[in-house]
Protein backbone atom coordinates (compact mmCIF):
# COMPACT_ATOMS: atom_id res chain seq x y z
CA UNK A 1 0.00 0.00 0.00
CA UNK A 2 1.02 3.58 -0.55
CA UNK A 3 -0.64 6.88 0.27
CA UNK A 4 0.55 10.42 -0.30
CA UNK A 5 0.20 12.46 2.86
CA UNK A 6 2.98 14.99 2.36
CA UNK A 7 4.52 17.46 -0.08
CA UNK A 8 8.09 18.38 0.79
CA UNK A 9 8.84 20.96 -1.90
CA UNK A 10 6.53 23.97 -2.12
CA UNK A 11 7.59 27.51 -2.96
CA UNK A 12 6.00 30.62 -1.51
CA UNK A 13 5.88 34.13 -2.90
CA UNK A 14 9.27 34.64 -1.21
CA UNK A 15 10.86 32.84 -4.17
CA UNK A 16 11.52 35.17 -7.07
CA UNK A 17 10.32 32.53 -9.54
CA UNK A 18 6.94 32.34 -7.78
CA UNK A 19 4.73 34.97 -9.36
CA UNK A 20 1.52 33.97 -7.58
CA UNK A 21 0.83 36.49 -4.82
CA UNK A 22 -1.68 34.04 -3.36
CA UNK A 23 1.15 31.59 -2.66
CA UNK A 24 1.29 32.43 1.06
CA UNK A 25 1.83 30.11 3.96
CA UNK A 26 -1.84 30.33 5.01
CA UNK A 27 -3.23 29.65 1.55
CA UNK A 28 -0.78 26.79 1.01
CA UNK A 29 -1.81 25.26 4.34
CA UNK A 30 -5.49 25.54 3.43
CA UNK A 31 -4.88 23.85 0.08
CA UNK A 32 -2.82 21.10 1.72
CA UNK A 33 -5.59 20.34 4.18
CA UNK A 34 -8.13 20.10 1.36
CA UNK A 35 -5.89 17.52 -0.32
CA UNK A 36 -5.61 15.47 2.85
CA UNK A 37 -1.93 16.18 3.39
CA UNK A 38 -0.50 15.91 6.90
CA UNK A 39 2.96 17.45 6.39
CA UNK A 40 4.29 20.07 4.00
CA UNK A 41 7.73 21.50 3.43
CA UNK A 42 8.15 25.10 2.30
CA UNK A 43 11.43 25.45 0.43
CA UNK A 44 12.20 28.82 -1.13
CA UNK A 45 15.35 29.61 -3.06
CA UNK A 46 18.04 31.29 -0.97
CA UNK A 47 21.52 32.72 -1.27
CA UNK A 48 23.62 33.11 1.85
CA UNK A 49 27.20 32.32 0.92
CA UNK A 50 29.50 35.38 1.02
CA UNK A 51 32.27 33.36 -0.63
CA UNK A 52 30.34 32.98 -3.90
CA UNK A 53 28.80 35.60 -6.17
CA UNK A 54 25.09 35.16 -6.94
CA UNK A 55 23.56 35.87 -10.33
CA UNK A 56 20.69 38.31 -10.90
CA UNK A 57 18.08 35.68 -10.05
CA UNK A 58 19.45 35.25 -6.54
CA UNK A 59 19.92 38.94 -5.80
CA UNK A 60 17.66 39.83 -2.88
CA UNK A 61 16.91 36.22 -1.95
CA UNK A 62 18.78 36.27 1.34
CA UNK A 63 18.46 34.35 4.58
CA UNK A 64 15.93 36.77 6.13
CA UNK A 65 13.19 35.61 3.75
CA UNK A 66 13.53 32.02 4.93
CA UNK A 67 13.93 32.86 8.61
CA UNK A 68 10.92 35.21 8.58
CA UNK A 69 8.82 32.45 7.04
CA UNK A 70 10.08 30.01 9.65
CA UNK A 71 9.04 32.37 12.43
CA UNK A 72 5.56 32.74 10.94
CA UNK A 73 5.12 28.96 10.84
CA UNK A 74 5.08 28.73 14.63
CA UNK A 75 1.33 29.29 14.62
CA UNK A 76 0.90 25.86 13.05
CA UNK A 77 2.51 24.12 16.02
CA UNK A 78 0.17 21.51 17.49
CA UNK A 79 -2.22 21.81 14.53
CA UNK A 80 -3.51 19.04 12.27
CA UNK A 81 -0.88 19.97 9.67
CA UNK A 82 2.89 19.85 10.13
CA UNK A 83 4.46 22.88 8.42
CA UNK A 84 8.22 22.63 8.00
CA UNK A 85 10.22 25.54 6.67
CA UNK A 86 13.39 24.75 4.80
CA UNK A 87 15.11 26.09 1.72
CA UNK A 88 16.20 24.99 -1.74
CA UNK A 89 19.94 25.24 -2.04
CA UNK A 90 21.75 25.73 -5.33
CA UNK A 91 24.71 23.57 -6.29
CA UNK A 92 26.91 25.92 -8.31
CA UNK A 93 29.53 23.29 -9.05
CA UNK A 94 30.58 20.11 -7.27
CA UNK A 95 30.93 21.00 -3.57
CA UNK A 96 29.97 24.67 -4.08
CA UNK A 97 26.61 25.65 -2.59
CA UNK A 98 24.50 28.78 -2.26
CA UNK A 99 24.43 28.65 1.56
CA UNK A 100 26.77 27.73 4.36
CA UNK A 101 26.21 25.16 7.09
CA UNK A 102 25.31 27.96 9.54
CA UNK A 103 22.02 28.74 7.77
CA UNK A 104 21.38 25.07 7.08
CA UNK A 105 21.43 24.41 10.81
CA UNK A 106 18.68 27.01 11.35
CA UNK A 107 16.25 25.47 8.86
CA UNK A 108 13.90 22.54 9.42
CA UNK A 109 15.33 20.84 6.35
CA UNK A 110 17.40 21.54 3.25
CA UNK A 111 16.70 20.57 -0.34
CA UNK A 112 19.81 20.22 -2.50
CA UNK A 113 19.32 20.99 -6.20
CA UNK A 114 22.19 19.70 -8.32
CA UNK A 115 20.67 19.95 -11.80
CA UNK A 116 19.54 23.54 -12.37
CA UNK A 117 21.43 23.59 -15.65
CA UNK A 118 18.99 26.15 -17.06
CA UNK A 119 20.80 28.75 -14.91
CA UNK A 120 23.56 28.96 -17.47
CA UNK A 121 25.15 32.07 -15.97
CA UNK A 122 25.54 30.43 -12.56
CA UNK A 123 25.54 26.64 -12.55
CA UNK A 124 28.50 24.74 -14.01
CA UNK A 125 27.75 23.41 -17.48
CA UNK A 126 29.13 20.23 -19.08
CA UNK A 127 32.21 20.79 -21.24
CA UNK A 128 30.47 19.02 -24.10
CA UNK A 129 26.79 18.40 -24.65
CA UNK A 130 27.00 14.90 -26.02
CA UNK A 131 24.95 12.54 -23.80
CA UNK A 132 27.92 10.75 -22.22
CA UNK A 133 29.63 14.04 -21.34
CA UNK A 134 26.43 15.51 -19.92
CA UNK A 135 25.82 12.30 -17.97
CA UNK A 136 29.30 12.40 -16.44
CA UNK A 137 28.87 16.05 -15.44
CA UNK A 138 25.44 15.42 -13.93
CA UNK A 139 26.84 12.53 -11.88
CA UNK A 140 29.65 14.73 -10.57
CA UNK A 141 27.17 17.41 -9.54
CA UNK A 142 24.90 14.89 -7.82
CA UNK A 143 27.77 13.22 -5.96
CA UNK A 144 28.85 16.65 -4.73
CA UNK A 145 25.40 17.01 -3.20
CA UNK A 146 25.57 13.59 -1.56
CA UNK A 147 28.92 14.48 -0.01
CA UNK A 148 27.63 17.85 1.25
CA UNK A 149 27.73 17.95 5.09
CA UNK A 150 24.22 19.40 5.17
CA UNK A 151 21.12 18.61 3.15
CA UNK A 152 18.20 16.28 3.73
CA UNK A 153 16.58 15.80 0.32
CA UNK A 154 18.06 15.47 -3.16
CA UNK A 155 15.72 17.68 -5.19
CA UNK A 156 14.41 16.45 -8.58
CA UNK A 157 17.45 14.18 -9.12
CA UNK A 158 18.85 13.46 -12.57
CA UNK A 159 16.92 15.92 -14.66
CA UNK A 160 18.60 17.77 -17.52
CA UNK A 161 16.86 21.04 -16.69
CA UNK A 162 17.07 23.40 -19.61
CA UNK A 163 18.10 20.56 -21.93
CA UNK A 164 15.10 18.25 -22.00
CA UNK A 165 15.62 17.53 -25.69
CA UNK A 166 18.53 15.23 -24.76
CA UNK A 167 17.16 13.95 -21.44
CA UNK A 168 16.44 10.36 -22.54
CA UNK A 169 19.82 10.00 -24.23
CA UNK A 170 21.67 11.37 -21.19
CA UNK A 171 19.97 8.98 -18.78
CA UNK A 172 20.54 6.08 -21.20
CA UNK A 173 24.27 6.90 -21.04
CA UNK A 174 24.28 6.06 -17.30
CA UNK A 175 24.51 2.33 -16.63
CA UNK A 176 22.42 0.51 -14.04
CA UNK A 177 25.64 -0.32 -12.22
CA UNK A 178 26.59 3.35 -11.94
CA UNK A 179 23.12 4.29 -10.72
CA UNK A 180 23.28 1.49 -8.15
CA UNK A 181 26.60 2.77 -6.82
CA UNK A 182 25.43 6.38 -6.66
CA UNK A 183 22.14 5.53 -5.00
CA UNK A 184 23.85 3.22 -2.53
CA UNK A 185 25.91 6.23 -1.48
CA UNK A 186 22.71 8.28 -1.29
CA UNK A 187 21.12 5.70 1.01
CA UNK A 188 24.23 5.62 3.19
CA UNK A 189 24.20 9.42 3.50
CA UNK A 190 20.65 9.33 4.87
CA UNK A 191 19.44 11.85 2.30
CA UNK A 192 16.01 11.33 0.73
CA UNK A 193 15.40 11.00 -3.00
CA UNK A 194 12.67 13.32 -4.22
CA UNK A 195 9.86 11.98 -6.40
CA UNK A 196 8.97 15.14 -8.25
CA UNK A 197 6.15 16.20 -10.55
CA UNK A 198 8.89 17.16 -13.02
CA UNK A 199 9.03 13.42 -13.73
CA UNK A 200 5.49 13.65 -15.11
CA UNK A 201 6.62 15.83 -18.00
CA UNK A 202 5.01 18.96 -19.38
CA UNK A 203 4.51 19.09 -23.16
CA UNK A 204 3.72 22.81 -23.09
CA UNK A 205 7.23 23.47 -21.73
CA UNK A 206 9.07 21.01 -23.93
CA UNK A 207 9.34 18.30 -21.29
CA UNK A 208 8.65 15.33 -23.53
CA UNK A 209 10.14 12.01 -22.48
CA UNK A 210 9.16 8.42 -21.87
CA UNK A 211 7.59 7.64 -18.50
CA UNK A 212 9.97 4.69 -18.31
CA UNK A 213 12.91 7.04 -17.77
CA UNK A 214 11.94 8.24 -14.26
CA UNK A 215 10.58 4.78 -13.43
CA UNK A 216 14.04 3.34 -14.15
CA UNK A 217 15.72 5.98 -11.98
CA UNK A 218 13.35 5.47 -9.06
CA UNK A 219 13.42 1.67 -9.32
CA UNK A 220 17.21 1.61 -9.14
CA UNK A 221 17.16 4.04 -6.20
CA UNK A 222 14.71 1.77 -4.36
CA UNK A 223 16.84 -1.32 -5.07
CA UNK A 224 19.85 0.51 -3.60
CA UNK A 225 17.97 1.14 -0.35
CA UNK A 226 17.01 4.81 -0.80
CA UNK A 227 14.10 6.42 1.00
CA UNK A 228 11.77 8.85 -0.78
CA UNK A 229 9.64 11.96 -0.44
CA UNK A 230 6.91 13.28 -2.72
CA UNK A 231 7.09 16.84 -4.00
CA UNK A 232 4.98 19.08 -6.21
CA UNK A 233 7.65 21.81 -6.50
CA UNK A 234 4.59 24.06 -6.71
CA UNK A 235 5.00 27.71 -7.59
CA UNK A 236 1.25 28.38 -7.53
CA UNK A 237 -1.67 27.09 -5.49
CA UNK A 238 -3.25 25.22 -8.38
CA UNK A 239 -0.12 23.08 -8.78
CA UNK A 240 0.04 21.60 -5.28
CA UNK A 241 -2.61 19.00 -6.15
CA UNK A 242 -0.25 17.46 -8.72
CA UNK A 243 1.66 15.79 -5.91
CA UNK A 244 -1.16 13.22 -5.76
CA UNK A 245 -0.48 12.28 -9.39
CA UNK A 246 2.85 10.79 -8.32
CA UNK A 247 1.30 7.74 -6.66
CA UNK A 248 0.99 5.69 -9.84
CA UNK A 249 4.54 6.54 -10.88
CA UNK A 250 5.88 5.50 -7.49
CA UNK A 251 3.92 2.24 -7.48
CA UNK A 252 5.21 1.38 -10.94
CA UNK A 253 8.73 1.85 -9.56
CA UNK A 254 7.97 -0.58 -6.74
CA UNK A 255 7.89 2.05 -4.01
CA UNK A 256 5.72 1.28 -1.00
CA UNK A 257 4.84 2.90 2.32
CA UNK A 258 7.94 1.51 4.03
CA UNK A 259 10.14 3.32 1.48
CA UNK A 260 9.07 6.81 2.60
CA UNK A 261 11.80 8.83 4.33
CA UNK A 262 11.17 9.71 7.99
CA UNK A 263 11.42 13.44 7.25
CA UNK A 264 8.09 13.20 5.42
CA UNK A 265 6.23 11.41 8.22
CA UNK A 266 4.02 13.23 10.69
CA UNK A 267 5.41 13.43 14.21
Amino acid sequence: MLSIKHDMHIHTFASKCCLDELQTIDNIAMQARELGLERIGLADHVWDNPGLMPNDFYQGQGRDRCLNLKRSAFRFDNSDLDVLVGCEVETIAPNKFSITDELAAEMDFVLLATDHFHLRDLVAQPKKFKPRHFARHMLEMYLGGIQCPFGDIMAHPFLTMGYYDIYEDVIAAISDRTFNEVFAETAESGKAVEITTHYLGNPSRGKLFSREVPIRILSLAREAGCKFVFSSDAHQLSSICRVLELKTLALDAGIREEDIHPIALRD
